[in-house]
This record gives C-alpha cells, sequence and structure tokens, in this order.
C-alpha cells in the first residue's frame, strides 16, 4: 500500500480478493483493475483501513505517512469518546446570555462547543443564530467576527444587542456605556483601524478587501452566516 501525494489517495495494489475488499469499503474508492483500489485519505478511511489491515496485512510504502494518519484517527476517535461522555446540553450563564434557550437550542450549543470548528445545519427557523450567540456567550471570549450575507448585518446586530449581555474589551476595566459600540459593522472594501467592539460584522462581499488585514486582530471567534454564499456564484463576493 503507497501514499498519493497529488490525490492525497492510499493505493492498494495486491490481491484482487483485498482490493475488491477495500472498494466496498470505501465509497467512491476507484481502481480498474481487480488487484488495484483506490481512495481518499481522511479520518474515517484510515479508521477503516487499520480495520482491514487487521484482516489482511498489508505491507505499506510510505510508513511515515501512514503513522502520521493513523495517530490523527486515533486522536479523533477519542475526542469523539470524550464528546460522548461530556455534557449533551448546555446553556450560557445569565451574566453573558439574555435569553432562554429551548431544549434542543441547548444540544446546538453543546454540539458547537463539543466540535468547532464545525456545522450547524438546523432547519430554517428553529434559531441558528441564537443558539451561535448562546455559544459565543457561552465561551465569553472577545472580540470576535460574524461573516454574513448584506442582507442580514443589521438583523445580526440588533441579535446581538438583544441577547448578549455586554462585556469589556480585553483589556478594559468597563463595560460599554454605549451598549450600540460593542458591536461594529465593518463598511467599505478598504481596511481601516478597527474602534473596539466585541463583535465585528462584515459581509461576504467585502472578505477580498479585508482579507490581509482581519488576521492581525486574532479574533477570538468566528462565524460564518449562510456560509454558501462564499462558494455558489454570489454576485456580492
Amino acid at each position: 500500500m503507497k501514499y498519493e501525494e497529488l490525490t492525497d489517495s492510499w493505493v492498494i495494489e495486491g490481491e484482487p480478493v483485498v482490493c475488491q475488499a477495500a472498494k466496498r469499503l470505501f465509497p467512491g474508492a476507484e481502481g480498474r483493475f481487480k488487484g488495484i483500489a483506490k481512495f481518499k485519505s481522511n479520518k474515517r478511511t484510515n479508521g477503516d483501513l487499520n480495520w482491514l489491515m487487521m484482516r489482511y496485512p498489508l505491507q505499506i510504502v510510505d510508513q511515515e505517512k501512514w503513522n502520521e494518519q493513523f495517530n490523527e484517527a486515533v486522536n479523533y476517535v477519542r475526542k469523539r469518546n470524550e464528546i460522548r461522555r461530556g455534557p449533551q446540553k448546555m446553556e450560557p450563564s445569565r451574566l453573558y446570555f439574555n435569553g432562554t434557550l429551548t431544549e434542543f437550542q441547548k444540544e446546538g450549543v453543546a454540539f458547537l462547543n463539543n466540535n468547532a470548528p464545525t456545522l450547524l445545519a438546523d432547519d430554517m427557523g428553529l434559531g441558528k443564530t441564537v443558539e451561535a450567540l448562546a455559544w459565543i456567550a457561552h465561551q465569553n471570549r472577545y472580540p470576535g467576527i460574524i461573516v454574513v450575507p448584506t442582507s442580514v448585518q443589521t438583523q445580526w446586530k440588533s441579535q446581538v444587542l438583544k441577547f448578549i449581555v455586554p462585556q469589556p474589551v480585553a483589556g478594559e476595566m468597563t463595560l460599554f456605556p454605549d451598549p450600540e459600540k460593542s458591536v461594529h459593522i465593518i463598511k467599505g472594501l478598504t481596511p481601516y483601524e478597527l474602534p473596539p467592539a466585541n463583535f465585528y460584522i462584515i459581509h461576504y462581499g467585502l472578505l477580498r478587501g479585508w482579507k490581509t488585514s482581519l488576521p492581525a486582530y486574532n479574533f477570538e471567534f468566528a462565524v460564518f452566516d449562510e456560509i454558501q454564499a462564499s462558494e455558489n456564484g454570489d454576485r456580492e463576493i
């Protein structure tokens, strides 16, 4: 078995029975000949590949790469087991969050807490914005950035002001005298010095102008609303 760097894939060459087992085990596995099976490398396939090798010991050509990916798969499983043993519902303290969550939203907050960076894929209208804000309040680490479509910038700002209890900016001991100033909506393609705030909101169309400036702010969190807008050919981007 060897690793193909160009396609980030493992390639098994050997007995047809072994390759056919690999093709059944790994969806999308390629190989026009019975003695070859090629499949993408990821945490899932590497875990299953380890199982396959217990039954059919394979000679590994790229041992260093295999060790690296095997350890990644083991660490992933360990993390998943820790998550299963951890809290399955979470609700931020009233000191930081001014809202009441439903039971499924508490599960969403726990999911974000256990898995971030991740994708929250609740159906429309179930309160993903509130869940994201509750997760941010639970972390209580600022500042952060929220990337959104143009049409919902002010909506996000109003939701932040509604649900988040204002907290000090790093290095300052007092709350924002004007809560509105805890949220700053970034304007224009040309970068400027951002004012102190806990939340910065930017729409996808401005990222091309700010992409080299924003990393310098070392944001504690990032939320992407309707993230498909970054790849679907939206004219804003």
